[in-house]
């Protein structure tokens, strides 16, 4: 799968997840402006629906939080009896999820904390489903169900320039748990640009450290710590 070509351990929930992060986050953000636009929105679970003002579309159940056992559960076990065509989806990233034998996808049901929710089950679905989708999250009196919808416009899965590249990793690093230079090369290579790297090794008064110079319209560098984790990002 090309999303993961950049992760070493396909069993490590942290690394697929920052495999998936960056371009997920971007087509979120573009979708708030293009799709949702702060409109009223309604889900018809029999139509197979989800709307926002009066625009219709077509959505995937992926899972529900409860609020009362905080716990999440995945729509693959379809407790709800939604139809085939609404669950499909989720059925078709446990598949993926079996394969790659990651514990996540896997489990039906788990406590959400941090790192294991809605949200985060979302990005994954999203992106390993390999198809344009944006996830959307619709509360209720005993929860929340998650959903990825289906038919936002092709401008909201186009690449990012220089400076929407920057605001998003910012964004996800400081928000979400990541292995930095796997959520960097992925990021980079849905953003479709060349980049170059180089290390320098560290001694006795001077830590190792990493940089990544990306070939935008203009360059970015993007600097690492001996950690690997993302210490600037400067045009």
């Amino acid at each position: 799968m090309e999303i993961l070509k950049h992760v070493r351990d396909k069993r490590d929930f942290t690394q697929i997840f920052s495999a998936c992060a960056g371009a997920v986050t971007t087509v979120q953000y573009r979708c708030a402006d293009a799709v949702v636009k702060d409109r009223d929105w309604r889900i018809d679970f029999e139509e197979g629906k989800i709307y926002f003002g009066q625009d219709g579309f077509e959505f995937y159940f992926v899972g529900s939080e409860s609020s009362k056992s905080d716990t999440w559960l995945w729509g693959y076990k379809n407790v709800n009896n939604f139809s085939e065509q609404i669950a499909s989806l989720a059925r078709d990233v446990l598949k993926i999820g079996e394969e790659l034998g990651l514990e996540a996808i896997v489990t039906p049901s788990f406590e959400i904390d941090e790192i294991y929710n809605g949200l985060t089950m979302s990005v994954l679905t999203c992106a390993l489903s390999g198809r344009n989708l944006f996830y959307y999250r619709c509360p209720h009196e005993g929860g929340c169900a998650y959903v990825a919808v289906n038919g936002a416009p092709s401008e909201a899965f186009r690449a990012p320039d220089a400076e929407e590249f920057v605001k998003i990793a910012t964004n996800c690093i400081s928000r979400f748990e990541l292995d930095h230079k796997i959520f960097i090369e992925s990021f980079l290579d849905f953003a479709g640009v060349a980049y170059e790297q180089s290390e320098s090794k560290g001694g006795w008064f001077k830590k190792a450290s990493g940089k990544i110079v990306a070939k935008f319209g203009k360059e970015l560098t993007i600097s690492f710590d001996e950690k690997e984790r993302v210490t600037n990002l400067e045009i």
